[in-house]
């Protein structure tokens, strides 16, 4: 049976901050890890992990690379969505011109004008339920 001193404090979600500014840009990308890095020290929190879409952390990693020391606590990671999307690209590359593409159309699954974006990762639902269907 679990001791009170074990059991974890409540945790309270909100929102941060808002930045007025482009979402992609270097200097508002440095601003949030900054800010990121600043609440993690606040609450006594050594690794600060940041997860974005797929634009921003192709920029983040930019700016943790060139502040290494700066950004050392900083874990970045992908949105689960966009890696799913990635992975589905993954697939589409694979299997795409091994004839899974004429499969997907001869079968009916996918349209030939949504065939492409399916392989490509880019149509979600589709691409979600012709795998599912595949598999």
């Amino acid at each position: 049976m679990a001791r009170m001193s074990e059991i974890p404090p409540k945790s309270v979600v909100g929102y941060c901050q808002l930045i007025d500014a482009s979402p992609t840009d270097l200097s508002t990308v440095y601003t949030l890890l900054k800010k990121s890095v600043e609440m993690a020290a606040q609450l006594g929190i050594h690794d600060t992990v940041v997860v974005v879409d797929q634009a921003i952390y192709a920029k983040a990693l930019e700016v943790v690379w060139k502040q290494k020391e700066e950004f050392r606590s900083v874990v970045l990671r992908m949105g689960s969505f966009h890696i799913i999307c990635t992975f589905l690209s993954v697939l589409g590359k694979r299997f795409g011109e091994s004839g899974l593409q004429d499969l997907l159309i001869e079968s009916r699954l996918v349209g030939s004008g949504s065939v492409n974006g399916v392989l490509r990762g880019k149509h979600y639902n589709r691409a979600l339920r012709t795998h599912k269907v595949g598999a």
